[in-house]
């Protein structure tokens, strides 16, 4: 399919095809308090409908100066962002712009704010420059021959495995055969738990029974009793754990670094091919910039209570949230992080959640 081809077919909101994974956040679990998902299933039980957060709509972006010509005329380069209006992804860009990281490098941010869903879809319809896009979105875009390449690294998986504190459960394999509610198919959330379980010789799909939900469901299932289990994310599960009625057994990208050698790499800043090859030393201070920002929050995790309301934490996550929430942003990017990247595409085909592993190389380090 010609990438006119398949930004038509994503301008129908409703159509579930494979083609259309593409258009669908498969990021939707970025760390999200409020998040909205385009083309989500419904739930099996009844439930209130989320609000939905208000989306930045922006045109196509133009042809901009290139670096040389900013460099010449003493001003910085301004460059568009997809970012996400709550959350882990957020925090990046609130981070950036607050700490003026990106005048460091000669680039003033012009970030616009999605629902996760919708910030994905601004890269692959050329809405904004550069912005968040999740792994294995990227490699389902270049099964449709669209060339959004990755060249920075945003999130580690930040997902879990969460029961009630009185429940027996201590491990996946104790919950065999029961309910687990998460986030939709085309999640991020999802995918990472399927592809986690073929990594270790199961089958998500098989092995338990699957309820989906946007986030405020799927922690009312496990709240009602409905379910036995639910995969979620940071900084939702700060929130659940502080309460003291849940805990842990499981954290995936912990877990996947046990096996792997790497943590389980979720979400990158991406750009189409051309963009990039047009703009070489923008694309290489964007990297250097969204480094800084993620080294910054490790290294001051006072950022996660500055930004509590951003977050969506209540004031019992907090502190809790700060030692959690340190281990999802990565802090480099090279050749090791990206050849575990490839590993879980790999993996992706295997379960045909991608139709076939990207002819062209999706990463590149800048």
């Amino acid at each position: 399919m010609k990438e006119p081809d398949v930004i038509e077919t994503l301008v129908d909101e409703r159509r579930l095809t494979r083609r259309l994974f593409i258009k669908t956040a498969v990021g939707i679990g970025l760390g999200v308090g409020s998040s909205y998902f385009l083309g989500c299933a419904a739930p099996a039980q009844p439930m209130a409908t989320p609000a939905k957060p208000t989306p930045t709509t922006v045109a196509p972006t133009s042809a901009t100066p290139s670096a040389a010509d900013v460099a010449a005329s003493g001003g910085a380069r301004t460059v568009t962002f997809a970012s996400t209006s709550s959350g882990a992804v957020g925090l990046i860009t609130e981070v950036i712009q607050k700490k003026g990281i990106d005048a460091k490098y000669g680039i003033k941010l012009d970030v616009k704010l999605f629902d996760p869903a919708a910030g994905e879809k601004a890269v692959l319809l050329k809405q904004t420059e550069v912005g968040l896009f999740p792994l294995v979105s990227a490699a389902r875009a270049a099964a449709e021959n669209v060339p959004v390449v990755i060249f920075a690294p945003m999130l580690y998986n930040h997902e879990y495995t969460i029961v009630r504190e009185d429940s027996p459960y201590k491990s996946m394999a104790d919950l065999k055969d029961k309910k687990i509610a998460t986030l939709d198919k085309i999640s991020g959330v999802y995918t990472s738990a399927q592809v986690f379980s073929k990594e270790v010789g199961g089958d998500f799909e098989k092995d338990y029974h699957i309820i989906t939900g946007p986030p405020p469901a799927v922690i009312s299932f496990i709240e009602r009793g409905d379910v036995e289990a639910v995969i979620m994310h940071d900084p939702l599960v700060s929130n659940m754990l502080a309460t003291g009625k849940y805990r842990q057994i499981l954290a995936y990208s912990e877990e996947w670094k046990r096996m792997t050698g790497q943590p389980m790499f979720m979400i990158g800043l991406a750009a189409h091919r051309p963009w990039i090859e047009q703009n070489k030393a923008v694309a290489g201070s964007l990297n250097k910039m969204v480094l800084d920002a993620t080294r910054y929050i490790v290294q001051h995790p006072e950022v996660v209570e500055e930004n509590k309301k951003f977050l969506g934490l209540n004031d019992a996550a907090v502190k809790l949230a700060e030692k959690r929430m340190l281990s999802i942003y990565p802090d480099h990017w090279d050749a090791n992080l990206i050849r575990n990247a490839k590993h879980i595409i790999d993996r992706a085909v295997e379960l045909k959640i991608v139709p076939e592993a990207p002819k062209q190389d999706i990463f590149l380090i800048p």
